[in-house]
């Protein structure tokens, strides 16, 4: 099973996230250009939750998440 996982603190406007063996999320970032969220997760149970890597992305006014 893949799956991507995110948090939004909407005070900060910081995306937190990780992906686990699934497309990639996006970002259209209010100049236009496309952004993707990737990490080196693997499928749900392939590798120990505890390994799995995380990043953050700084989200904009008029940036879209999608996914």
């Amino acid at each position: 099973m893949t799956a991507f996982v995110s948090s939004f603190n909407p005070t900060t406007k910081r995306l937190c996230y990780t992906n686990y063996g699934h497309f990639p999320a996006l970002i259209l970032r209010n100049d236009g250009k496309l952004e993707k969220l990737t990490t080196k997760g693997m499928a749900l149970g392939v590798i120990p939750f505890d390994t799995v890597e995380t990043k953050e992305v700084q989200l904009e006014t008029g940036d879209i998440h999608c996914h």
